[in-house]
């Protein structure tokens, strides 16, 4: 019997099979687990789309994401229904987030890193760089995430739980070497 825990599993996820009409309530139903997501005013604008390509690295999840600009939140609630106990390495390529903690935002741009602790709360919007865009632009996005069992990190990064929303920015050292090796 051949021994397959060496294998890449492998999924895609995209809107294009979904009417039109029905394709953001599809990715709402499909993220649902994770976040509460809404559209914005420039979301619906255009036809929607969502694409999500994943890879299961072991514990690890590598994906590649891109869609239409929206807000998302997750909540304590979402974390005790889940139990989702993961840090997420996300690699903006094309747009970003605006995170809102507490009376603090943050916000991350193209070529940034963030880190994303998802036993924290997390409200955001994604945006695509040009925060006061108009309905006529792209309003899309696109990021690469890590996602990585908060296990497999803590003796590396003792204070993990306050990393939570850092950016390591765009063209820093840290950036350049870490968005190197997120890039593989």
């Amino acid at each position: 019997m051949q021994d397959h825990a060496d294998r890449v599993t492998a999924s895609h996820f995209h809107t294009d099979f979904v009417e039109e009409k029905d394709r953001f309530d599809v990715w709402r139903e499909s993220v649902s687990i994770l976040y509460d997501v809404q559209p914005l005013e420039e979301t619906l604008a255009r036809p929607f789309f969502a694409d999500v390509q994943s890879f299961l690295l072991g514990p690890m999840m590598a994906s590649k994401v891109s869609g239409r600009i929206q807000t998302g939140v997750r909540t304590q609630q979402h974390f005790a229904r889940d139990g989702i106990d993961h840090i997420i390495l996300q690699m903006n390529l094309a747009g970003g987030n605006v995170y809102r903690v507490g009376s603090e935002i943050v916000v991350s741009s193209a070529g940034d890193i963030c880190i994303i602790d998802m036993a924290q709360e997390i409200d955001s919007d994604i945006h695509d760089n040009n925060l006061s865009a108009t309905h006529d632009q792209a309003a899309s996005f696109k990021n690469i995430q890590y996602v990585l069992p908060r296990e497999t990190l803590t003796d590396l990064v003792p204070h993990l739980m306050d990393c939570h929303l850092h950016i390591i920015r765009a063209g820093t050292p840290m950036n350049m070497i870490l968005g190197n090796h997120l890039m593989i």
